[in-house]
């Protein structure tokens, strides 16, 4: 999944776990998430300043005007987490089809990686295995909207 670059002050290609609706999609591309009414912590569960920086004292940050899409087209992804190109909406079906089960909602993390091979869909990154989903759980457990959602059920 691709840079945040627009938002509650968002910084480009920072690692986070994100929280949003995944049944709602952007525009009419059928393929993407519009995530604009989700909310965002830093990669070890870390609250945010309203700029995007990491506070340990911050609240969970909004995702206003955020959206995810499924396209390789490079304006697919203005202001947008991307997942490559149409080759993903299988991927995205099913994501759609196991968040029924939480709601609607999904827990993602953002891992800023690189894909030198844009052939292949293997990536690397320095933060795989280094992120903390169950920190990032109990951070969004402060907000009222998510205090009993369990984002690990169903998936």
């Amino acid at each position: 999944m691709g840079p945040w670059t627009k938002g509650s002050g968002g910084t480009t290609w920072s690692p986070e776990w994100v929280i949003f609706n995944a049944q709602t999609i952007h525009n009419n591309d059928q393929w993407s998430f519009r995530s604009g009414a989700g909310q965002r912590v830093g990669p070890n569960g870390e609250g945010m300043n309203s700029n995007g920086s990491l506070n340990p004292n911050g609240k969970p940050q909004g995702m206003s005007g955020c959206n995810m899409h499924s396209g390789n087209n490079r304006s697919h992804s203005r202001g947008c987490m991307t997942m490559g190109g149409t080759e993903r909406k299988g991927f995205t079906n099913y994501v759609k089809k196991m968040a029924t089960q939480s709601g609607g909602m999904v827990m993602m993390a953002v891992l800023p990686a690189e894909n030198t091979d844009q052939n292949s869909q293997r990536i690397q990154s320095d933060y795989c295995g280094n992120m903390n989903p169950q920190a990032a759980v109990n951070k969004f457990k402060t907000l009222s909207q998510y205090r009993n959602y369990d984002p690990m059920q169903g998936y």
